[in-house]
């Protein structure tokens, strides 16, 4: 019960950090279908990051989120029908942090 319970916890500071990174407006939906759709945003994100800050800490990044996200977020990436990927806008410190996350830059 007690496990139950703290895991609780880890779920709602998630989601409430979530709210806060997507400045998601409160919830004020009425309907099923809508509630479903905003809890589905909120876990794609929260799935998102997670998996950007465990991908982050095995490539030894010292940054939280909001450095991590804030570094990486004016970089433009273009795919060609050739599945070919180049980033453009690229600065040195972003060069640095997509190839330790084992993307490549060309």
């Amino acid at each position: 019960i007690f496990t139950a319970y703290f895991s609780r916890d880890v779920v709602e500071k998630a989601f409430r950090l979530n709210k806060q990174e997507l400045e998601l407006p409160p919830l004020r939906h009425w309907k099923h279908r809508r509630i479903i759709s905003y809890l589905q945003i909120c876990f794609i994100a929260y799935l998102f990051q997670s998996y950007l800050m465990r991908k982050a800490k095995c490539a030894k990044i010292e940054m939280g989120w909001t450095d991590l996200k804030f570094s990486l977020m004016d970089i433009h990436q273009i795919v060609y029908k050739s599945s070919k990927t180049v980033f453009i806008n690229v600065t040195p410190e972003q060069k640095q942090v997509i190839t330790k996350l084992g993307y490549l830059l060309v």
